[in-house]
């Protein structure tokens, strides 16, 4: 498999906390896309002339199951040695094991969400937020709130201070401008909500293309005024290729060091 795939692949479940907050799921699909086009485009071109390898190597692995075939009948028969039973026994166990991983990884892909999507656009107005009767606890048993009700009209600020962590909410509505938060789909919720991470992920991708993330049809002079409005944009324009440079674990050390710091 193409680095720029495994790379992909691997930075998509390591950051998908990231991705899911921040919405991005279909455009992570996308470039996933565009570089497995990439990839079997090269791979067609190399391998291309092989074509007449290939369909032997085919007929060789169905002469190979044949004969496996045949030797598993051999052996119910009663004509191989007891060592041919013992490999024989090996090789059911390993396939039963893996049967079992596969079976494992079929029920994940088969589980249920906690959280059901809506069907409604959530629409802002007001932008008035309102908590009726909501419980909530971290561990699904002890409570780290009860029955509590207010409301934050639109513009004001609210600071709600807690423990790290997360669950669902056990009892009560949750209303943004009298809209359910629950009956309103998780890509227009999340649309609405932004969340500064304890803990800051970098891509494997450049600078400017990190800062986009966070709203994808930001251009590159909305990106440059933001980094400077923070204080990053000096050290950026320190970098080899300044806002396209890379950064993330492939990236020069001083690139990825910069970005974390």
């Amino acid at each position: 498999m193409d680095w720029r795939m495994t790379n992909f692949l691997q930075e998509s479940f390591q950051h998908y906390q990231v991705i899911s907050l921040f919405n991005r799921q279909e455009s992570e699909v996308k470039v996933l896309s565009g570089i497995l086009h990439k990839f079997l485009r090269a791979q067609f071109q190399h391998h291309k002339g092989y074509y007449l390898i290939a369909n032997i190597r085919r007929l060789l692995l169905r002469l190979g199951l044949l004969a496996a075939a045949i030797f598993v009948a051999d052996a119910v028969q009663g004509a191989s040695s007891p060592g041919r039973f013992i490999g024989l026994a090996t090789t059911d166990k390993d396939i039963k094991e893996r049967l079992v991983s596969i079976e494992k990884l079929i029920q994940i892909f088969y589980k249920q969400p906690t959280i059901v999507n809506g069907s409604k656009q959530l629409e802002i107005q007001a932008e008035d937020i309102s908590f009726d009767r909501v419980s909530f606890s971290y561990d699904s048993e002890h409570r780290a709130i009860r029955n509590v009700t207010f409301r934050v009209p639109g513009g004001s600020s609210v600071a709600i201070v807690g423990e790290s962590g997360s669950d669902d909410v056990q009892e009560g509505v949750i209303q943004i401008d009298n809209q359910d938060i629950r009956d309103v789909t998780l890509s227009s919720l999340r649309e609405q909500i932004t969340i500064t991470p304890q803990h800051i992920e970098v891509f494997d991708r450049s600078v400017m293309e990190n800062v986009q993330f966070g709203r994808l049809e930001a251009s590159n002079e909305e990106v440059i005024e933001v980094c400077k409005a923070v204080g990053l944009h000096d050290a950026i324009m320190k970098f080899p290729a300044k806002y396209e440079t890379g950064v993330g674990e492939r990236a020069p050390h001083s690139a990825a060091g910069s970005a974390n710091g």
